[in-house]
């Protein structure tokens, strides 16, 4: 099983983001969009993962004791690298984040688990392996959502389109 615990955002949420990937989209030749249920925050992601281990990455998932917060976004960009380009909406820095965050992968580490250690640039995938035809002028008007809750996901692909669906969910604190 593909696994990544994440944050998952409601509709209204997915509605500014898909407004901002469509500004994108008008200066693109070609790229691969992130389709709408798929936008996400990935906290942890820690690849192919035998079934019979799941339930201590929901262990781990429940230690957690981070109150519910406010996430806002701000900002567009891109990381490159030589096989792809791939353009993303950034989260203002937020200490809630960053200390439940911290807490995971502590206990992901302790339970054994191993996940992706690149650095945590909290972000938001919109698009892939773009092709610009011109320089995007997006305007980002910043936006914010409440962020009381976090997923572990399964990542499959399914009839050749990328599917993620919900295993567990945390509530997090108020």
């Amino acid at each position: 099983m593909r696994l990544f615990v994440a944050i998952e955002f409601d509709e209204k949420t997915k509605s500014k983001m898909i407004d901002v990937q469509d500004q994108l989209r008008a200066a693109v030749l070609h790229g691969n969009f992130s389709r709408p249920e798929n936008l996400h925050l990935t906290l942890a992601f820690l690849g192919e993962v035998p079934e019979e281990r799941v339930g201590g990455i929901i262990r781990a998932m429940d230690r957690i004791s981070s109150r519910a917060f406010d996430a806002q976004f701000s900002r567009i960009g891109q990381f490159r690298s030589e096989r792809d380009s791939l353009w993303w909406i950034g989260m203002r820095e937020n200490p809630c984040l960053t200390a439940m965050r911290a807490a995971l992968t502590e206990y992901l580490t302790e339970a054994g688990y191993q996940y992706d250690k690149k650095r945590f640039r909290p972000h938001i995938t919109i698009a892939r392996q773009v092709v610009l035809a011109s320089r995007p002028e997006i305007k980002i008007k910043p936006f914010g959502t409440r962020v009381s809750s976090i997923s572990l996901m399964l990542s499959e692909r399914i009839d050749g389109k990328l599917k993620y669906t919900e295993l567990y969910r945390k509530k997090l604190e108020g």
